[in-house]
């Protein structure tokens, strides 16, 4: 499941946006992510992993996306926190 919100990125208008890791795992637990408690305790600059999913074309020209984890440092914002995945390093 994508991010879903009119302000957020997305792929057909700015070449990537962020995907659920949560929904992500519910579908294909391929990977670890922290519990909902450590999620909402995560505190700013704590280091979480993102999903960025990115735009690519194939050959035909047709819309492919292309998924990518990304460490990033965490700063504050109750949407995000669904977002994250792996274990947070402090």
């Amino acid at each position: 499941m994508t991010v879903h919100d009119s302000k957020a990125a997305n792929l057909v208008d700015h070449g990537w946006e962020l995907e659920s890791a949560v929904e992500r795992n519910k579908a294909s637990a391929r990977f670890a992510i922290p519990t909902e408690q450590e999620r909402r305790t995560l505190v700013t600059g704590d280091h979480v992993q993102l999903l960025f999913l990115f735009a690519d074309k194939e050959p035909d020209g047709s819309l492919i996306a292309q998924g990518e984890r990304i460490w990033s440092l965490w700063s504050p914002s109750k949407a995000m926190s669904t977002w994250a995945c792996c274990s947070p390093r402090r």
